[in-house]
């Protein structure tokens, strides 16, 4: 075997750096493939922490939506009621100057030209 490697020992010194490289390839190979797989637990992991956060916030959004309607509706119905009331004011101020209009018709005349800069000519 002596004289074999002797004669040929530039063909056995290649295929032992053959060899050399790769056991050293596959070493290097299966810590690759170790890390891609904590990589890609880590992914994981990292979507499920995404996937929760955008449902808390998907749930946030519709709680504050129904809020929001609820806010809505409450200055309709505020809204609806000071109208009632206003209009009622403004019936009961409107029937006061027509009733003041037939019984004191200068008085009247005196308010017109005071609120809106009128002058009453008879």
């Amino acid at each position: 075997m002596w004289p074999f490697l002797i004669n040929y020992w530039k063909e056995t010194l290649i295929l032992l750096l053959f060899a050399i490289i790769f056991v050293l390839w596959y070493r290097d190979h299966a810590s690759l493939v170790r890390a891609m797989e904590i990589t890609d637990r880590s992914h994981q992991e990292e979507m499920l922490v995404i996937q929760d956060s955008l449902r808390r916030e998907i749930e946030e959004k519709n709680i504050l939506t129904q809020k929001y309607i609820q806010n809505i509706e409450k200055i309709k119905s505020d809204f609806e009621d000071t109208k009632r009331e206003l209009d009622s004011l403004k019936l009961g101020r409107k029937e006061q100057i027509i009733a003041d209009r037939t019984e004191n018709p200068k008085e009247v005349a005196k308010l017109i030209e005071d609120a809106f800069g009128f002058t009453y000519v008879e």
